[in-house]
């Protein structure tokens, strides 16, 4: 028996004994040597009782108690017929469900019903396992060769059902035969399989000789094997060992931290900006999607709308959610062009004082020039109508040019008309967009104040349909509030200054991060036709500076949704809640924007926020500053949009932990405090109206432009430092306790994690091969 510590070192000795001979038989181990577990078996097992709860409306607690109690009656019979304790699937899920609906069913019922539910569990096996690639390469290179490939598995599945479980994940053309204990009621971890496989032949004339058994388990693929005259490889992956006791470590419940990890466990990236967005914005956006889904559902909307350009992201993961079935009776959605600049222009009616300082904020130009570019107009027509107001494009946009501007006629008219053509493009779009005339809808962004639905709920009266409009957000701040106190109705799912210090509160210290990581590779939209097709900016100063950092964002996003699309179908299976998800979205949020890691803030450091409201002006996310030139450093903190990444990349940790105690005691962080939900429109139960919805009326593929401009970037492989035990999860861990102890909320779910990474480093240790013949020595010596 050979110990080996990776698999790509088991696929070496593999080749090596093929290439000298030695082998005629590679035996193979199936769970976890061939198929990979990306979940622990009980998730499985579990996601198989949720189905059944479902499809037979009992209770969970009596479906998992009768599968517990069938499996030992099952067991009791294989064992007094002297054989091992093992069940054939087929018989053991026929016990269960006699168990369950007595004789409510008849016989052909019940074994239909039990065939069903075997379907059912080996489709979920199939979503959970993932090959062994080395291995198979290792395989595929042996059977050239003429060396014969079977896989032996103690499982109570068959032969049958292994055999397509192996089909699906590409090992078809690789395995000659598949052999379960369930098919005989013998298992490897008594030896008696080996055996039996031996007396009947299955090794051929030559018997055990020729045979190598590779496998995880030291008892079943290494000692017993070896006892019956096959020699054996025992791979202890660390990387993969480690996965599986985090798994296991989790405990009997399955939570959204826990479906997370196991996924990020097993993820690989190819390059930094894929890493980010799988293991930093997919929890984000996956739980944030989740509580969308959840949330319209509750509010019983018609439709839902996900706003440009930061919804069209968005938009791709609710599909998938649907898809994954994660939210039962989740209505249509739609993607919306519509931007604050265009919808500002479609319900303008003025665009004096107020909407003028609005501009100037937006802008470090205060020239009139500048201001007055959201109205779209040339500087030719502009420059005439100022100048019968005595005024010039270059004049200084004070409070006195404003009223003069304001007060002056045919600026006025000029206004005027841009809103009214404006507010007729905009109808054609929304009509030939399918967008409801009446009844409820949800509009859809990552936040932060709800003006363009106040802009959209502006248009809709003005055309004079009575759509009711609910905006659900990622974070929602005081201008929201202020909104709220007007009657929208606005919820921030994952983060609402509402609730001061609460988790969720770092989306606030990374406004414009979380914004550009959704951001879509089309331009802002500008306006609209006469024939309601939205106006895209093209080109300008703003739109190049954009597309320097489309690649990068398109592989962020790339990774997002491979998060999130596998996250999906593992929270339906396991019944994750919509609370769950946005507790650890919550999570996720602060520890990347608080205390974020050095390579993920300086991804982002150098990216270009660029207002959309007609502005070309652009500023860097944060700037890289070292530490030894404190000089330069406090100037760049000065000046920057996320200061944690500054001091993240100056520092790595030390830096924003530094930057948050400083706050502490400056009495600069948000206090906690309850969230209030009077103002909220969340309790009204309107009948919802069907909706006939155009996901994209540009009919742009944009996936494909996401997935062309994503191999634009500079592609640096990155080692996916989350899926090991020593390093997953521990850094996270203490940045989490650190931002929750300062933020006087308490470090309880840091603590949960704490525990469950130490039972996992005692599961790693004590599983170990050594420990294993350590324990089978000492009992004998007992």
């Amino acid at each position: 028996m050979k110990i080996m510590n990776s698999w790509a070192s088991a696929a070496r000795l593999i080749a090596q004994h093929a290439d000298q001979g030695k082998v005629s038989i590679v035996s193979c181990d199936v769970f976890d040597t061939l198929l990979i577990r990306k979940t622990s078996p009980q998730f499985v097992t579990d996601a198989t009782s949720r189905f059944v709860e479902d499809d037979l409306g009992i209770q969970l607690e009596l479906v998992m108690s009768q599968r517990n109690r069938a499996w030992a009656m099952e067991v009791s019979r294989s064992v007094s017929k002297g054989l091992d304790a093992e069940a054939t699937v087929g018989d053991y899920f026929l016990t269960w469900m006699r168990l369950l609906v007595g004789d409510r069913m008849t016989e052909i019922e019940l074994v239909s019903l039990a065939s069903r539910i075997v379907a059912k569990e080996v489709e979920f096996e199939q979503e959970c396992l993932t090959p062994n690639l080395e291995l198979a390469s290792a395989l595929r290179e042996a059977k050239t060769r003429g060396i014969k490939v079977v896989a032996v598995s103690d499982m109570y599945l068959t032969s049958a059902e292994i055999g397509t479980l192996l089909r699906y994940h590409g090992f078809g053309e690789i395995v000659d035969s598949v052999v379960s204990s369930a098919d005989y009621h013998l298992q490897k971890k008594t030896g008696r399989l080996f055996k039996k496989l031996a007396d009947i032949g299955f090794y051929g004339e030559t018997g055990t000789s020729g045979v190598l058994h590779v496998g995880d388990d030291t008892r079943a693929d290494g000692v017993k094997a070896l006892k019956n005259g096959v020699k054996s490889i025992v791979v202890y992956d660390r990387r993969e060992m480690a996965a599986r006791a985090l798994s296991l470590s989790n405990g009997r419940e399955t939570t959204s931290v826990s479906v997370s990890g196991d996924i990020l466990r097993h993820s690989t990236a190819g390059n930094a900006a894929i890493s980010l967005g799988t293991a930093g914005f997919g929890p984000i956006y996956a739980g944030f999607i989740h509580g969308v889904a959840a949330k319209a559902v509750d509010l019983k909307l018609g439709s839902v709308w996900f706003l440009a350009r930061e919804g069209w992201l968005l938009h791709e993961l609710y599909q998938s959610a649907i898809e994954a079935g994660l939210v039962k009776n989740a209505p249509p959605s739609g993607y919306l062009y519509a931007s604050r600049l265009s919808t500002m222009k479609a319900q303008l009616e003025s665009f004096g004082q107020t909407e003028m300082k609005a501009a100037r904020d937006n802008t470090a130009d205060h020239s009139l020039g500048s201001i007055l570019l959201p109205l779209c107009v040339s500087a030719e027509e502009l420059g005439k109508v100022l100048g019968g107001a005595s005024l010039s494009l270059s004049d200084r946009a004070d409070e006195d040019t404003i009223a003069t501007l304001d007060a002056y006629a045919p600026f006025k008219k000029m206004v005027n008309a841009i809103g009214e053509r404006e507010l007729a493009g905009m109808r054609e779009y929304l009509i030939k967009t399918g967008f409801p005339q009446v009844g409820r809808v949800g509009l859809v962004d990552v936040g932060w104040g709800g003006q363009i639905q106040e802009n959209i709920e502006k248009v809709i009266r003005k055309l004079g349909w009575t759509t009711e409009v609910f905006g659900l957000y990622l974070g929602t701040d005081h201008r929201a509030e202020a909104r709220r106190a007007k009657g929208m109705s606005l919820t921030g799912l994952v983060a609402d200054t509402r609730r001061g210090g609460a988790p969720g509160i770092g989306a606030f210290s990374f406004v414009q991060g979380l914004e550009l990581a959704t951001r879509s590779q089309h331009g802002s939209v500008k306006g609209y036709g006469a024939d309601g097709s939205p106006v895209l900016t093209t080109d300008g100063r703003g739109r190049k500076a954009e597309e320097v950092d489309d690649p990068v964002i398109a592989n962020i996003q790339i990774g997002t949704l491979e998060f999130a699309r596998q996250y999906f179908r593992n929270a339906a299976m396991a019944g994750i809640s919509a609370d769950d998800s946005i507790d650890n979205a919550r999570d996720a949020i602060d520890v990347l924007s608080l205390l974020p890691r050095r390579q993920d803030a300086k991804l982002m450091l150098s990216f270009n926020n660029v207002a959309n409201l007609g502005m070309e002006d652009g500023l860097l996310l944060g700037g890289e500053a070292s530490v030894f030139r404190p000089r330069k450093l406090i100037a760049t903190l000065r000046t920057t949009l996320w200061q944690e990444g500054t001091c993240a990349y100056a520092l790595p940790f030390i830096g924003p932990l530094a930057m948050l105690l400083h706050r502490k005691r400056r009495r600069m962080l948000p206090e906690p405090k309850a969230l209030s939900t009077a103002s909220s429109a969340e309790n009204c139960h309107n009948a919802p109206t069907a909706a006939d919805v155009v996901a994209d009326v540009l009919a742009l593929d944009l996936a494909t432009v996401r997935r062309d401009t994503a191999s634009q970037a500079f592609h640096k492989t990155v080692n996916p430092t989350r899926s090991h035990l020593w390093s997953f999860g521990v850094r996270d861990t203490v940045a989490l306790a650190a931002v929750r102890r300062l933020h006087g909320r308490g470090t309880g779910s840091a603590n949960e994690r704490a525990s469950s990474i130490g039972r996992a480093c005692l599961t790693f240790a004590f599983k170990h091969p050594f420990a294993e013949l350590a324990k089978i020595g000492l009992k004998k010596f007992i």
